[in-house]
Formats: C-alpha cells, structure tokens, sequence
C-alpha cells in the first residue's frame, strides 16, 4: 500500500505502509522530507481530519492500494516556517476558525471562534456557558451549499470534529455555520424567544383516515429509531415492521428535528404530524393490535395471471422490484429477463425501484407534491422470449400469456408497414428510431388505440411497450398489439431528401399524409392553406385561427364535428381520413353577434 502526502501543487510525498505503522510515524517522515514539524501538520483524507492513531489505523484497515492525504499547516509566527510554507506552496494560515451559530436561518445567534481540534461538544458547552442554555436541550445542525442549489440540514453528532465542516472536496474553506435546534422543554421559553425550531409533541396518523393513532411528548425523542422504540414500548409492534411517511417515506433513520424543518407546516396544534402505518406482514399478534390501534397495515402485493392470483409477496420497506423478480424466478421458475410485470399501470423495469415507491405517486396538480395510494395493486405478469412450446405449456398451467408482436400499419390497416418481436423492441422510443428508416423523418407519429402516443413519448421516452399489452380494463395481456403511424409534416423540420422518401413510400403503397386544409365559409369562399409552407406550420385549430385572421369563438366543423382550439389536426386527420387523402377540410362558422 501506497500514502501520497499532497503537499501542494508543486510537492508530493509517497510512503510505504511498511514504515510507517501510526500517525505519529507518518508524521515523523513528512517532517524529515519537508521540515515543518509535527505539531503543526494538518492530514486531511477527503473531507475529514486524520488527528489520532486510530482514526489513522481505520483508513489503513480499508485494503486500499493507494491513499491520499491532502496537507496543511497550522499558523505560525516561525519565519523558518513561513519560508518553507511560501517555497513549496503551502496554506499557512489555518490556525483558528469561526463558526457562526444560527438559531434560525436569518437571525445569528453569535460566532465562535474554535481550534481545530474542537468538537460538537466544545462548541455546546461554550454556548451553555455563555447563554445559559442547556446543553442536552439542542442539537446542532450543518447546511452544505452548493453552486446550484441549498442543501439540507445534518445533524452533527458530539463527538464529531467541528472544524471537518471547513474541508470540502478535499480544500479547505473560511467559512462555516450551524444551526441551533431545540428539543422540546415547557419551562424554557428561551427557544421560542429566539426563533428556534422546537418539537413539543408528536402525532402518529392513521394513512387511510387520517385519525390520530398515538401521541408522544417530543422533548426526549431525538430520532425515528427513538420514536419506533416508543411505539414498541406502548403498544409491542417490532421496530423492523414500523414506517413512517411525510409527503416521501423515511427511507432511512434519522433526527426528527432535520425532517422538521423541511416540513414545518406539518407542525399542527404544537404536534408534528406523521402518518404512520405498517407493510405486509404474517405475524397475527402485529395484526392484531394493529386492528385494535386502527393502524392500517398494507395487504401483500398479489402476483396475478389470467388464471388469478399466483401467491402473495408481502414486502418491507427496502424491497426492491429486484427482489420482486427474484421471488417471482423462484416461485414460478421463469428466468428473470423472460417476464414482464406491470403495477398499476407501469411496466417494472428499474431493479432498484423500491415496491413501497409504487404507492407513491406525485400529485398531478402539484408535481411535487407525493401522495400515497391506498387502492389495490396487483403484480400483472406476462412472458417473452421464450420458445413457443414453453409459452403455450405456462399459459396451460398457471393461466401466464405471451407477449409477441407488435404490427405497425400506416394510418390504417390497410397499409403494413412492420411487424416487430416485442423482445425486439422494449420501448416506444426504440420502435420510432426503428420507424424512420421507411420514412426519412424523426419522429413518425404513433397512434395506439386513437391515441396520440407522442404526448406520452415527450416526457416518457423509454415508456415500455409491455405496458401497451397491457389492458387496464380488463386486467389482461393481450399476446398482439396493432400501432398505427402518421407523419406529421408540421412538428418536423423536414428536407427535400426526405420528402422525396416518404413520396416515393406513399406512392408505393397509394397513401397519402396531411398536406393541406381547406376551410370553407358561409359567403362561399374557400381557402386553401399548406400544412408546411417553408419555415411556417399549421399543427393546430388554433394555428388556423391566427393564419386565417379569425375570432376564436367561431367553430370548426369537419364531418359533423366542431373541434376545440387545442385540438392536432393529425389527430383528426388520423380518426377521419382514409389514408389516400392529403387534406382536412372544415366549414367555418361565425360566433352569433
């Protein structure tokens, strides 16, 4: 093993491990190499201080061939020292720091001026002393900044080294600040004075109902594992099988004062409010007193075929769709890469997805909100890819389809364009790249059931085309699907060469696309417009409202239909048309004055 002192940009230092065993060794060879001596060397290993020989003997215990350590020095008034640092390009002046204590995000509480080797506790202390605040009263909490954005509040633990807050990326920074949070305490209004985040009590809601399940004083939990072995206390649910959700699951420990302050309007009559529930699980005394308590409790996810429920899988918090599927080859003995499973509506294809996340979605008015579904979700199953008398033997047996082609016509099924192998062809985006090789421009547009599936293509690129087979109505697979592609000459930039291609593709196959529209109007006049006349488009009722200089209250009728303003004119195209057409026509009608 090698450790490489990064003195600076001019000097390194490379050692054996075999010469040196302790911090102390080490410490001896850089002052032989460079003179600075060891009192004031400062050994940095990414964002942390090396200070002690057990702190030294873990990044050895790592097994890592090579270790760097970033170098600094402590001020001095020594000249020798100053020389040396000023040779070989070395910071010299980190001494003492200031850390800037908040009780608040706006108001400073007060600076405290530390040594390096000060720890959470120090400062604590400090801050008892001179506010006669109680130490075991407050937490301290870090904020990282970035370039582009704020990041959360960390907890620092006691016994942590407060100036390791100085060193990011290895460099050292001048700068720094915590944050004072209060645990809750009724005979101390100091807190609420001085505009600290406090948590009087905590509230554990029912997730379906909202009710409130239990009722905890906040001042001695300090975090969830603290407030799970309250709820084991009271009421005997394991901690393993308790979870708590907020707008997002607790995906993983932590203090409830750093959850708090990034959900202070959760904050409800002096309570912070928690939904809490438990996952899938076999043990009759947690179901029973979890019926007892009104704690919803989620069901097993049922793994279903045509033939109805396969088993059940009851899930934990960190079960991945990964150890879904490996359930799922256990169970049934398919291999992995030869089924498809859809969950309430989507295809599961991200092995690290987490099960509880299909319950999460994100509200569609405010994207950013989540909320949890309670409603049934079931594991849909299909296969692909497998040999034909291996397909037909699973549908026989546990009632399992196959998924097989997908055909592409043009327009409509008259014209075959295509026919795919569904394991060919995954996503929709991979069926369109495929397409333009018989059209000459990107991207054709795909229909699916009168759908205008380039919606859905513009925010879901790699959207499964397992979850086409796929019939929401019915809970079934179907083994074929139909998709049907137009070309839109309005939304893409098209050249000669292409439209010479997808001419000589219509005139092939006696089809036609969407050239023109023709709007006729009360006084017998008619217009003739061109979808695409050089760099100008009509893709839109609108677009022909503002080309046509019109009120767009007027109405545009085609085949008995008046089409709102939003609608594409493929679309209507697409649902009206024969495919030998190249135009729309519309009749205009004036709003009534």
């Amino acid at each position: 093993m090698t450790i490489t002192i990064v003195v600076s940009q001019k000097k390194s230092i490379a050692l054996s491990q075999k010469d040196v065993s302790t911090l102390k060794d080490l410490k001896e060879q850089i002052k032989n190499e460079i003179g600075i001596p060891e009192h004031l060397q400062i050994l940095v290993n990414k964002d942390h201080l090396v200070l002690s020989d057990s702190g030294f003997a873990e990044l050895l215990q790592q097994g890592k061939d090579d270790i760097s350590l970033k170098f600094f020095v402590k001020g001095s008034d020594d000249l020798e020292i100053g020389a040396i640092c000023k040779e070989i390009g070395i910071n010299s002046e980190i001494e003492e720091v200031d850390i800037h204590v908040f009780t608040s995000r706006q108001s400073i509480l007060d600076s405290v001026q530390v040594s390096l080797g000060s720890k959470v506790s120090d400062i604590k202390n400090e801050l008892d002393e001179e506010y006669a605040m109680n130490k075991e009263s407050f937490f301290l909490y870090h904020q990282d900044f970035d370039e582009t954005e704020e990041l959360p509040l960390k907890p620092i633990e006691d016994d942590s080294f407060l100036v390791d807050l100085f060193f990011k990326g290895g460099e050292f920074y001048a700068g720094a600040s915590v944050q004072v949070l209060f645990k809750y305490n009724k005979d101390d209004d100091w807190a609420r004075m001085r505009d600290t985040l406090t948590i009087p009590g905590i509230r554990l809601k029912n997730l379906s109902d909202n009710t409130v399940v239990l009722e905890f004083d906040g001042h001695d939990i300090i975090d969830t594992l603290a407030l799970k072995r309250k709820v084991n206390e009271k009421l005997g649910i394991p901690i393993e099988l308790q979870v708590f959700y907020l707008d997002d699951f607790f995906w993983e420990e932590c203090h409830l004062v750093y959850k708090f302050s990034s959900y202070c309007d959760s904050l409800i009559n002096g309570f912070f409010e928690i939904n809490f529930f438990i996952f899938p699980t076999e043990d009759t005394l947690v179901q029973k007193i979890c019926t007892e308590n009104n704690i919803f409790v989620f069901d097993p996810l049922p793994v279903i075929s045509g033939n109805g429920t396969l088993f059940d899988y009851s899930f934990g918090l960190n079960s991945t769709v990964e150890d879904l599927f490996l359930c799922i080859a256990k169970e049934l003995g398919i291999p992995a890469p030869h089924f498809v499973l859809i969950a309430d509506g989507q295809e599961l294809r991200n092995m690290d997805k987490k099960i509880a996340n299909i319950f999460d979605i994100t509200d569609q008015e405010y994207f950013y909100s989540k909320r949890i579904i309670l409603k049934n979700v079931g594991i849909y199953i299909a296969v692909k890819g497998l040999s034909e008398n291996l397909m037909n033997k699973l549908y026989l047996s546990k009632g399992i389809k196959a998924l097989k082609t997908v055909t592409v016509f043009y327009h409509n099924k008259s014209t075959l364009v295509e026919k795919y192998s569904v394991s060919d062809i995954p996503t929709l985006d991979e069926l369109s790249m495929k397409l333009r090789a018989h059209f000459g421009v990107f991207p054709p547009v795909l229909f699916f059931k009168n759908d205008y599936l380039k919606n859905q293509m513009q925010f879901h690129w790699k959207i499964s085309l397992a979850s086409l087979f796929f019939d929401e109505e019915t809970k079934c697979y179907n083994e074929n699907i139909d998709i049907f592609v137009c070309l839109d000459m309005a939304s893409v930039l098209v050249g000669d060469d292409d439209i010479a291609i997808v001419n000589a593709f219509c005139s092939k196959n006696k089809v036609n696309y969407l050239q023109r529209v023709v709007v006729h109007f009360e006084n017998q006049k008619t217009k003739e417009l061109k979808v695409r006349d050089g760099y100008e488009t009509i893709g839109k009722i609108k677009d022909l409202v503002d080309k046509l200089d019109l009120s767009c209250k007027g109405s545009f009728v085609h085949n008995g239909t008046d089409y709102g303003r939003g609608k594409r004119l493929l679309e209507i195209y697409f649902e009206k048309e024969d495919s030998s057409s190249d135009s729309l026509v519309f009749k205009y009608t004036p709003p009534v004055c």
